[in-house]
């Protein structure tokens, strides 16, 4: 049975179940297929702040000598970190709410300063 690729409509030979000509045309479809969709347009692009706030938080825990790091809001924003995307929160237990991305935490103070901590993978 003859078949035409979906993307370009080039003949397959083949598997029977095959439906791409070749691994380009597989991910031109994908990818023409992602950008038609707004969920994901808007998944994509809210992956991408999250992990740029993880990584952000990540800089300051290179060194694993403290848990609990303060730093100022304003460096942290001028650096690119959004304070509207977070993964989770967690409440303390002196009631205190930390926003985390990930294993990374924070908490702004109303002195506009921001608390940071890190879960560590036994804490999870």
């Amino acid at each position: 049975m003859h078949q035409s690729c979906l993307t370009c409509n080039a003949k397959i030979s083949g598997r029977s179940d095959k439906k791409f000509c070749s691994p380009d045309c597989k991910n031109e479809f994908n990818n023409l297929k992602t950008k038609s969709c707004p969920a994901k347009r808007r998944i994509k692009k809210v992956n991408q702040v999250l992990i740029k706030n993880r990584s952000l938080l990540e800089t300051y825990f290179k060194q694993k000598s403290s848990k609990i790091k303060a730093i100022c809001r304003e460096k942290l924003a001028e650096k690119g970190f959004c304070f509207r995307f977070f993964t989770h929160t967690q409440r303390y237990p002196d009631g205190k709410t930390y926003f985390f991305c990930y294993e990374y935490g924070y908490r702004v103070t109303h002195k506009k300063e921001v608390i940071l901590v890190k879960r560590y993978p036994d804490e999870i």
